[in-house]
């Protein structure tokens, strides 16, 4: 297996340091113990790998990042009524 660069992400996230961030987010999602670990590879790996594949979906990752910072419940998570969280609503609002 071939090891991941930026420059396999480049065409998904244009600007490196934004790329960062969703990497190190994508990656503690990754880690979190509710999920298995199926790999040795490291979880920054895994997160470039998933982002340069477009298994993740980068606008996700931003909302998810946005709403993470604010203590909201993420994309695919439920609300405290036991409600799906809707997509439609989840674009963060310009401050």
């Amino acid at each position: 297996m071939a090891g991941i660069t930026t420059r396999d992400c480049k065409s998904v996230v244009s600007n490196r340091y934004e790329l960062v961030l969703l990497a190190a987010d994508l990656a503690r999602e990754l880690s979190e113990p509710s999920l298995p670990d199926r790999t040795r590879e490291a979880k920054t790996m895994t997160a470039l790998r998933h982002i340069a594949e477009r298994a993740a979906n980068p606008e996700v990752l931003r909302i998810n990042a946005w709403r993470r910072r604010r203590d909201i419940p993420l994309l695919g998570e439920s609300n405290d009524n036991g409600a799906p969280v809707d997509p439609a609503s989840a674009e963060p609002q310009a401050a």
